[in-house]
This record gives structure tokens, sequence and C-alpha cells, in this order.
């Protein structure tokens, strides 16, 4: 149902009519009138002031409702924009089309409504959507995530050299940051709390760049091998007495990982102890999400506090099921291990039998 069709349905209750009663003043057929309200056509333009003067309300606000109503909307779009995730990608793919609908001209939906597009694999869509933002769109951070996104539409397309087009447009390092300019203006704790988030940023930075270094592979490299022991090293040396906070998320992919190439490998049993570390990990992490900020023990952040979410993030790069995300991490990995192929070898032997009955 589209929102003017809402309006006069809520309109006409209001003032006692039925659709016949409407329809017979306006000069129309009732199925006209039932075709406005479930939102498959809207009224011609030649009608908005009779039906205004008919509902007893003003044009503007039969076309665009009021400024309460228009914003809760607002609202209401902004928070499904955000949250995509959490939802089925056909439910917010409508949501996507509404918005762009009800708000023409809207940067922000727009672009929420090519990333849907390329959910739905209509890449062209997608593509000419993002190209509208890229060229008329002045906010440099809605036009910057327009690149990315059209680059990555080409990407996975294979188009390369097109790809790269986009990739340059986009700007580089720009010593003028807010993180850097706030560095000058904090002073005594609040200056070292803001190094220690500047540092806590890096260091994500830096991990995620070695997860682009072994994620898609299947088996195992010399470079995949190295950057899974630099992970750990790292978080070792940071998190001295292993309190590693949102790392153990992290830390479990690395596991993950690294039962995935002794499998390949065809060392099962080994494959058996990383999944088992892997799941420790986890059971650890979903137990400090207790609702409460955490504080890191690491001198080096002893600055920082933490929220560890319980239903965390989808597992990097990979989806299970559909896209809603309902699901707590060790509930993630239990699904992983049951249903996907790379597990399989596993699934024959007792030990894993138990392990997954005991998850």
């Amino acid at each position: 149902m589209n929102n003017i069709g809402k309006r006069i349905k809520n309109l006409r209750k209001k003032n006692d009519l039925t659709q016949e009663r409407l329809a017979d003043y306006l000069g129309i057929t009732h199925k006209a009138v039932s075709k406005w309200e479930c939102g498959m056509t809207v009224p011609d333009l030649g009608l908005i002031m009779p039906l205004a003067k008919i509902l007893h309300t003003t044009t503007d606000e039969l076309l665009g409702g009021n400024d309460a109503e228009n914003d809760a909307k607002r609202a209401e779009y902004d928070r499904l924009c955000e949250e995509s995730w959490k939802y089925g990608k056909e439910e917010m793919y409508k949501a996507a089309q509404e918005a762009v609908h009800e708000y023409p001209g809207d940067f922000k939906y727009l672009l929420w409504l090519a990333e849907m597009e390329a959910l739905m694999k209509k890449y062209d869509e997608s593509i000419r959507l993002g190209n509208i933002v890229i060229e008329e769109c002045s906010d440099s951070g809605l036009r910057n995530k327009a690149i990315f996104g059209t680059m990555i539409r080409f990407v996975s397309q294979k188009q390369y050299d097109e790809a790269k087009k986009y990739a340059e447009m986009l700007p580089g390092e720009n010593q003028y940051t807010r993180d850097r300019a706030m560095l000058m203006c904090l002073r005594d704790n609040e200056l070292l709390m803001h190094k220690q988030n500047m540092a806590l940023s890096e260091l994500c930075r830096f991990l995620q760049m070695l997860t682009e270094m072994y994620q898609f592979e299947t088996k195992r490299t010399p470079e995949a091998e190295a950057a899974l022991n630099m992970y750990e090293d790292i978080l070792r040396t940071v998190f001295p007495n292993e309190n590693y906070l949102h790392f153990h998320r992290n830390l479990c992919f690395v596991y993950e990982k690294r039962a995935v190439f002794e499998i390949a490998d065809g060392n099962c049993d080994k494959a058996m102890q990383y999944i088992a570390v892997m799941l420790d990990h986890a059971r650890i992490y979903t137990k400090l999400c207790n609702g409460e900020p955490q504080p890191y023990s690491a001198e080096i952040f002893n600055r920082l506090n933490i929220k560890l979410e319980i239903i965390s993030s989808p597992r990097p790069y990979i989806f299970v099921g559909d896209s809603r995300n309902t699901k707590t991490i060790t509930e993630q990995i239990k699904t992983a291990l049951m249903t996907e192929e790379q597990f399989a070898p596993l699934r024959g032997r007792d030990d894993f039998k138990k392990l997954i009955h005991s998850i």
C-alpha cells in the first residue's frame, strides 16, 4: 500500500465514509477508490483538490502527510537503512524502494537501494544508481561509499578494469583528519584515551589486512600460514594475560581457518583440536557478553572499555542461511560445522558428533 492510499483510507474512515460514498462524491467507481487504498494506483491530479475538500484536509497533508508523520516515517526508514543486516533481503529491498519513492533525491536512500539491488543480483541497476550518487551527491562520505560499492559490483562480475577506474576515484589517506587534530587539542587522561582508541583502531585495521591474506584460501599457502601465525603472535603480545575481550571472536575465525587447512591436508585429528580451541574462544566471548562494558587489562589499552554483543556480526565473508543475523557466535559456528562442505570429512567421526552435541 502506498502512503497516499493509507492517508485516503484513514481520512475516509475518520469522516465516516464508505468507499462507495466517497466514489459517488467524486463521480468515479468504488473500485478506483479501492485500488488507491490498496496501493495499486494513485488518484489523478485533478481529483486531489476535491478529495482534500471531501476529507476535510489540505492538499499538502493528503499528498505528503503532516510534519510529525513525515518525521516518524523518515526515522523509521533511517533505522531500517542502518540495520538492514537484521532483516531478510526481500523485505529490505521493498523498504528501500519505498524510501526512494517517498523521498526522491535523498542520496542516502538511493545508495541503500543500490546496495539492495546488488543483493538481488541486479548489478546493472545497482551500478546505475551508484553512478547517480557519484555524479550528483556533494556529501563526500556518501559519494565515497557509492564509489566503493560500485567498484565491488564490477569486481563481483570480474570486470576488473572497470573496477579499477572506480578504485582510482577514492581519496588517499588525508593527513588532515579529526583524530590527528584531536591529538593537539586534548590533554591528560582524555588525550591518553584518544591515543589508545587510535591505536586500537590501527590494530584492528592491521589484523583485517592479515585476514585478507588467508580468508579466501581453501588450502594452506606459505603466505596464509604466515598471516595466521602473525595474527596470533600480535594478540599474544598485546594481551599477554589473554584477556582478549572482543578479539576472542577474531580468534574463533583464525582457528576455523586452521581447521579448514588441516582438513584439506587430510589431518582430521589436528582439525578437531583446532575446532575445540575455536569453540573455547566462542564460549568465552559469549560468557563475557553480560550487557556491561568490559575493561581491557592490557596496559596499552587500559583506559578503554568495550561492550560485547551477544548477537555478534556475521562470520566474516561467510553467510549461513538467509541474510538475517539472529544467532550468537556459538550458534553460527555450530550451523557452519553441520552444513558447510569444508567440514564434511569430519561428520562421520564420533568425536565430532560428541562435540556438536556439546554446543
